[in-house]
C-alpha cells in the first residue's frame, strides 16, 4: 500500500461519519463548479454551422485573442449579431475559459488525431481537473480568495512543491490556473 493510500485510510479511520460523507460527495465532483474549456467547445461546436471539424481545429496552434476572433467568424445556427458569431451563446468569462483552454490544449499531437476525434478525445480541461485533484484536498466549497484572480499568482501557488506532489505535468497545472484565473467563485457560486 502506498504512503498516499495509509495516509488517506488513517484519515478515513479518525473522521467522523458525517464527514467521510461530506469528503465523498464532494470527490465526487460538483456540479455547480462553472463550465470549463473542453464542455465549452463542445457547446459551441453544436451551435456552429461553419467551424471546421474538430479534427481540423485540433491542429490549430492559437492564442486565446485568435481563437476568440475564429469563433466570432463563424455562424451561429440561430440569427446573432454578426460580431458575436459562433460565442453568442457564452458570457465574457466563459469565452476567457474557453480560449484559454484552446491556447493551452492546442494542437494535440498527430497520433491523437483521428477523424472522428470528439471533445472527450481532448484533454481533460481545468474544471474537471478541479474535481479530479483538488477537491481531494480542498473543500469546492471555499471561497477563491478573489484577489488571486490573476493567472500568473495561481500558477505561483500551484508550483509549490506540495501542489507538485499530486504529479500533475505542467500543462494540467496551466489548466487549472487559467481557469480558476477565469473563474472567480464566491463561496455561493459553489453549494
Amino acid at each position: 500500500m502506498t504512503r498516499s493510500a495509509l495516509r488517506n485510510l488513517a484519515l478515513a479511520l479518525t473522521l467522523p461519519a458525517g464527514m467521510l460523507i461530506a469528503l465523498a460527495s464532494n470527490a465526487a465532483g460538483n456540479p455547480d463548479l462553472p463550465p470549463g474549456g473542453s464542455q465549452l467547445l463542445a457547446e459551441v461546436l453544436d451551435v456552429c454551422t461553419t467551424c471546421d471539424p474538430l479534427h481540423e481545429l485540433a491542429t490549430e496552434e492559437r492564442s486565446p485573442d485568435e481563437w476568440e476572433q475564429y469563433f466570432r467568424d463563424q455562424e451561429h445556427q440561430d440569427d446573432t449579431p454578426e460580431d458575436e458569431g459562433a460565442l453568442a451563446d457564452l458570457s465574457d468569462q466563459q469565452i476567457a475559459t474557453l480560449t484559454s483552454y484552446l491556447a493551452i490544449n492546442l494542437p494535440r499531437p498527430e497520433d491523437d488525431i483521428h477523424d472522428d476525434i470528439t471533445t472527450d478525445h481532448l484533454p481533460a480541461d481545468g474544471a474537471e481537473l478541479m474535481q479530479r485533484y483538488c477537491s481531494v484536498c480542498h473543500s469546492l466549497a471555499v471561497s477563491v480568495i478573489p484577489e488571486w484572480e490573476i493567472e500568473q499568482l495561481w500558477q505561483d501557488l500551484l508550483s509549490d512543491p506540495h501542489h507538485r506532489g499530486i504529479g500533475l505535468s505542467d500543462q494540467r497545472l496551466e489548466e487549472i490556473a487559467a481557469y480558476l484565473a477565469n473563474n472567480p467563485m464566491q463561496p455561493d457560486d459553489l453549494r
